[in-house]
Formats: C-alpha cells, structure tokens, sequence
C-alpha cells in the first residue's frame, strides 16, 4: 500500500502469532531478523527461544517450515546439542524441545524454586516433586527426563518424594530437640491410644514422619513408628485368621480407641494394605 509520498504498509510477514514485547526492543528486532533472513535451522532455533520449552508439534507449525524442512533442522541441532529433547522416548509430536540456554535458565529455575522452599520450611526433605513441577509447567514426562538430568549430574538430590540442595543439612536447635524428646517419650508411653499432639510445631511433626521416627494420621493422631509397626502386624494376624474384620473388631484387637482405629483403617487403605468391604476391611492380595 502506498500514499502519495511514502509506502505505509506492505512487506513480508515472519510471525504471524507473536508474544507481546516492548517497542523498539533490540532482541526481538534480531530474532525478527533471523526469520526473515535465517536458514531453517536459525528460524527453528529462534522460534524455539521465543517459546519454549515447548512440543515439537506446536514448534513446527509456528516455524512455518515445511515438515521436512522442520525435521531436517531439528535433527541436526539435536545432533549438536543446540536443541535438546525432554523425552527418554524420542522426537514424537508430544515431545518437549528446548534450547540449551533455555535448559540453564530451567535448571536456574528449579533450584531457585527449592531454595526459597528450604529456607521458607528448614526443617523439611526439600520441594516436593509435584510443586516443582507445577511451577516449572512441565508435562509429566518431559518433568521426568529433566528431574533425571538434573539428578545425574549431581545439582540436586531427590529424598521421600522431594528435591533438596546438594549439601543441606537439617539443624536442630537444642529447644527443637528437646521438644522432639519429650514428644517421642510422649508417643512411646501412651502407646496405641496417643492424645492428639495439638501444641506441637507441624514442622517438627513432618521433620520426624520424613525421619520415620512417627507416623501422622488423618484428625490430630500421631503414632510412634514401632506402635505403627505392631498395629500394622496385629491387624494383618487378624485378617488372616477371620479374612475380614469390621472398625470395632480391628479396635478391639489393637486395644485402642474408635477414633484412632478408624485414623489407622484409613491409612492402611491409602497404603494399599487393606481395602474396605462394605463395613468390614480385608487383605490385599
């Protein structure tokens, strides 16, 4: 389109669905650039720093190569390592693709994320996997090949279901460990029929469950791990000798209360240890 004394419009489009940026904002003029005048493995690369991490079904299509031209500069920068491949099980249309800048900047991510969680929660393992995975947006496979890479090459550690700091250690102040005293002497006395720990600091609660020092159950009860331990075996002597065994029978063996047989029936369900049966609970097999 032309006015009188000056071209307004007109020219080629490289991107027909761009992010929001500032005007006149230098690195995206340079990645505009290498699309307009890159070759297929510059305009895939770019296109893949402007998105990633990312599928590769999604990344082909918005580089506006042909499918061949698309695969043909995939392959050779993932032969390079330029581009890597967050899949164990190789380039599908599923596959999360990111550069090797952008997996630095991940990996820098990640261990931001479990540093500001240890130091907001000392006292526990570390970030559980499923936070760390939320807020990195990964899939669930493509979470599993970066835990791996990460993991393998010794920038975290993963314990209980958490990633932790290479390194950290849990301190106690001598308060923390004495409360810990008195509390495990607590549990240990009172046996199968605990008192509800209502004062206690969570924290130290979670710190000594990841310590298989106790065992938490749902409403406020708190086991030691040996009283677990026998109540889990005095429950399995039931139902092999009867096949199945209602609250108040498992309650009567054990010699506790209602509702701390009900708190432990539950957990030995969530456990996989037991299954529920109209009122009655039996084995799994």
């Amino acid at each position: 389109m032309r006015s009188a004394e000056a071209t307004v419009a007109g020219g080629r489009i490289v991107d027909i669905r761009p992010r929001r940026h500032h005007r006149n904002d230098h690195s995206t003029l340079e990645a505009l650039q290498r699309l307009l005048e890159g070759s297929p493995d510059d305009t895939l690369l770019t296109v893949l720093r402007r998105l990633e991490p990312v599928r590769w079904s999604e990344l082909s299509a918005r580089s506006e190569l042909s499918s061949e031209q698309a695969r043909a500069a995939l392959d050779r920068q993932l032969d390079d390592g330029t581009i890597i491949a967050l899949d164990p099980e190789g380039i599908s249309d599923a596959a999360v693709l990111i550069s090797e800048e952008g997996l630095d900047a991940l990996v820098g991510r990640a261990l931001n994320s479990i540093e500001d969680y240890v130091n907001q929660f000392p006292l526990r393992a570390g970030l559980p996997r499923e936070d760390l995975r939320s807020r990195l947006k990964l899939p669930q496979r493509a979470f599993s090949d970066f835990q791996r890479r990460l993991v393998d090459a010794g920038a975290l550690i993963e314990r209980a279901g958490s990633f932790d700091l290479v390194g950290r250690q849990v301190t106690l102040t001598s308060e923390q460990e004495s409360q810990i005293e008195r509390l495990l002497l607590r549990l240990s006395e009172q046996g199968v029929r605990p008192e509800v720990d209502a004062g206690v600091d969570p924290e130290l609660l979670e710190y000594l469950e990841a310590q298989g020092r106790i065992v938490r159950l749902a409403g406020g009860v708190n086991l030691a791990r040996d009283t677990y331990d026998a109540m889990v075996a005095g429950t399995h002597a039931l139902l092999n000798s009867q096949e199945r065994a209602t609250l108040a029978e498992v309650r009567d063996q054990l010699g506790t209360s209602r509702k701390v047989a009900q708190a432990f029936l539950e957990r030995l369900d969530t456990e996989q240890i037991t299954r529920r049966v109209g009122d009655a609970r039996v084995l799994r097999r």
